[in-house]
Order: structure tokens, then sequence, then C-alpha cells
């Protein structure tokens, strides 16, 4: 029968947000920016030309039935059967780890001398968030994706929520948080929450603006450590449903993040990661609270987010965060477009 030209399903989500909630599609920011299948999903309709990928990038899922990308965490699946480890190392993004010779673990080359580390975010919920960013037509959408992508990579510990880490090989957790006249962590009703809005003391301000639980919201996470995956994306759904609001003021989201790390053991590296695309506007008042962040080891980095090439007001951003980071500043800061 004669060929004929179908639209594909990506293609009709006409935002990036869509977009990225359906896992066979990504936003494609190059050319003609829109939706569009992942290389494995597009590129194999059958199993054993999935499997056979000459850059074994892909795998067929059988629950599903589609080829989906592979990830070095894949190979880490005993269901990936015993030759796991050597197809792991056949693979050019990822290596063999043996630390521990009895149960080898794949990590991703980009990540595989990761200490133990616990990592809390704090992003922009600024109304500016919402503006173009380059070939992205909202820049928090955006954002939410590539953290989601990225998270997706990292070698993480495995622990749900609320679950006290024993992990010391080298594996991540991650809290996320998002500022703009307030904090919002989007506290569980149903769980025991920690923190929970409460005086921090040292002449921090009671954290006044969290939010309750919204739609999506796992009731399992209330924006604690989590190195499950499954948790930190549905996190980034949840904060992606909250609407952006004025202002771009990281206290709270300082006090919140001195207040995860309580929960950080003494073993764990502990990271701060503030990611602004207009200038902080309360670097003046942060003191007591990066006081506390100081006294548990925390080192503060910043990303400034442009939208296209930097101006006069992304350098402005840059230089406040370089008040807020650890020294020496020009080291713990970036500016980034998305």
């Amino acid at each position: 029968s004669a060929s004929k030209c179908i639209e594909t399903k990506c293609y009709k989500y006409a935002t990036e947000a869509v977009c990225f909630k359906d896992t066979d599609c990504h936003w494609d920011p190059t050319g003609c920016a829109g939706c569009t299948e992942k290389f494995c999903y597009k590129t194999y309709t059958d199993a054993t030309a999935c499997n056979a990928d000459p850059k074994k990038q892909c795998m067929w899922d059988t629950a599903n039935n589609k080829c989906v990308d592979k990830t070095c965490e894949t190979y880490n699946n005993p269901a990936m059967g015993n030759d796991r480890m050597c197809d792991c190392q056949s693979d050019s993004r990822c290596m063999v780890d043996r630390t521990n010779q009895n149960s080898p673990m794949c990590r991703d080359q980009n990540y595989n001398q990761c200490p133990n580390l616990d990592l809390v975010i704090a992003f922009s919920g600024s109304t500016t968030m919402d503006m173009k960013f380059g070939a992205h037509p909202n820049g928090f959408d955006a954002l939410m994706e590539a953290l989601k992508d990225w998270v997706a990579t990292l070698p993480l510990t495995g622990e749900k929520a609320g679950v006290a880490t024993t992990n010391q090989n080298g594996r991540v957790r991650v809290a996320f948080s998002q500022f703009d006249q307030g904090v919002r962590v989007g506290e569980c009703p149903t769980c025991a929450c920690s923190p929970a809005p409460s005086a921090a003391g040292n002449g921090i301000p009671t954290m006044s603006v969290m939010n309750k639980q919204g739609a999506g919201r796992p009731a399992d996470n209330c924006g604690k450590l989590t190195g499950d995956l499954k948790q930190l994306v549905a996190d980034l759904d949840w904060h992606e449903g909250q609407s952006r609001r004025p202002n771009a003021l990281v206290k709270e989201a300082a006090v919140f993040a001195g207040e995860v790390f309580k929960e950080s053991p003494s073993f764990r590296k502990k990271m701060f990661l503030i990611i602004s695309d207009s200038t902080i506007q309360d670097s003046g008042s942060l003191a007591p609270a990066m006081s506390v962040l100081t006294s548990q080891g925390v080192q503060v980095f910043g990303i400034a987010l442009t939208r296209g090439v930097p101006d006069a007001l992304d350098d402005a951003n840059l230089e406040e965060l370089k008040l807020i980071v650890s020294s020496p500043p020009d080291g713990y800061t970036q500016m980034l477009q998305i």
C-alpha cells in the first residue's frame, strides 16, 4: 500500500508543560521548537530492533510494549540479567563501580565521583518565570522539564522521604522548594511532616508562607529529602501546578533548607542550590539563615537563569547571587540558559 503522512502523537501537544507529561515525548528547543517523540520511542517499534540499538541507549519495555531510553541506572535492575555489568561497561556513558565487590553498581560517568550527597534545590516561582526563555514558551515549565530529566540520571539512594538514610556508597538525595514572596514546599496534612511551619529560632522569622497539599502531591514526601525518583518527579509535578507569584525572596527557602539538613547525617555532604531568573530582593536579610547553613557544613551554590543573550539584568542577578553563595563566589555561581 502507498505510504501516507500521519501526525505524530507528540506534535499535538502545544505547550511544553503538556508535552513532558507524556513520557514518550520531549520538548525540542532547536529550529521550529515543539514537542517531539523521544529517540528510542520514535526509532524502534519492535523489541529486537530496540534492544539491538548500536549505541545501546534503548531497551524494550515489556510492561508497556514500547522502546524506551536506557540510563546507566537501568543496568542495576536484576531484570536486566546476569551480564548487566558487562553491558554497563560496554555503554560509553556508564562505568562499573566496584567499591562494594559483592554488589557492583552501574554509574553514569558524569556522577561516578559524587560523594554521599544531600541536595536542597530552591528555584524561583516568580511571575517572571512564566515568560519566554529562548525557544521555550514558558521558563518555569522548561526548568521543571530540565530538572526531571536531570534527576533521572542521578545515582539516587532509592530511599523514600522520611526514611533515615544509611547509604554511604556515593548516592544522592534531593529536596525541592519554590520561592517567590515566601517559600512553598507543599506541606502534607496527612503525614508527619518535618519541617513544619514554626519559629526556627536564632532570630530567623517563622516560615509563614507554606502551602498545604495540592493536586497530585505525594502524601509521603512533604518536601523532605528523598532518593526515590518517583517521589522527586511527583514533587516537581506539584510545583509546576502552583501559580507563579511576584517577588524573589529567598530567605524562607534558606530557613527551610536549614530545617531539612537537620535530618542529614554527618557522613553526607550537604549542598543548597538557588536557581533564579531575577535579582534576589532580600539578600541583605539572609545572614541568620546562612549562618545556620554554614554551621551545618552546607555549601551554597547559585545559578542565574537567562532568557537569551545575557544582559545587564542577568549580570545584576549573578552579582546578587555572589553575595549569598559560599566562597570564592566565582566558583559557586554560574549563568545558565535553559
